[in-house]
């Protein structure tokens, strides 16, 4: 019995809190956005931001926005549903993981200890369909089957494809090796 109780108060202190979007402030400055609750103080734990009503789907209140947190390129954002967020000074620490209206994750961005941050998109079943690791100004890129089997693999430096890039077949066999040079193709093997 005394396991159990350990094991709930356990799970209860690891979730995050929960805030009603519409109990949050959003203030601009420094071109970064602070979160606030209604009464003033600043966020500085992690939170879930729920409650996101259809006409607000894209989190925009007050003329600012959330949905930058959940990186939204190709992305409906009238499915999110959640928002788990890490703050620091009322400034999201980046540490962020976006669901769906079905509550599948669809969006997850980590800082890791190299300061480096890694992002993970994920398909509207919940597959992990991309991701990145940004580091400086080089993008280490990964796109999968929905099988899992890697789809393809490269780096971008300053926005451009950059040294070798590989693509593989959905059962895992490697398709072709490209070389890339600033976005252009120097030399391309298929197999």
């Amino acid at each position: 019995m005394k396991l159990l109780v350990y094991f709930i108060i356990s799970i209860s202190l690891a979730a995050s809190t929960e805030i009603d979007f519409f109990s949050i402030k959003i203030e601009k400055g420094s071109n970064r956005q602070r979160i606030y609750m209604s009464d003033g103080k600043m966020l500085d734990k992690e939170i879930s931001i729920v409650n996101f009503p259809e006409e607000l789907s894209v989190a925009s209140k007050e003329g600012y926005n959330l949905s930058s947190l959940c990186d939204t390129e190709n992305i409906n954002m009238t499915k999110i549903s959640k928002i788990d967020v890490e703050f620091k000074d009322g400034i999201s620490t980046q540490n962020v993981k976006c669901y769906n209206r079905k509550n599948l994750l669809f969006y997850e961005s980590e800082i890791l200890e190299d300061n480096s941050l890694k992002a993970s998109k994920y398909d509207i079943n919940g597959i992990l369909d991309q991701k990145k690791l940004y580091n400086e100004n080089i993008i280490e890129f990964t796109s999968y089957y929905d099988n899992g089997q890697i789809l393809k693999e490269g780096n971008f430096k300053n926005h451009k494809k950059e040294g070798t890039w590989k693509e593989y077949y959905k059962d895992g066999k490697l398709k072709s090796v490209t070389e890339f040079k600033k976005d252009r193709i120097i030399n391309i093997v298929k197999y």
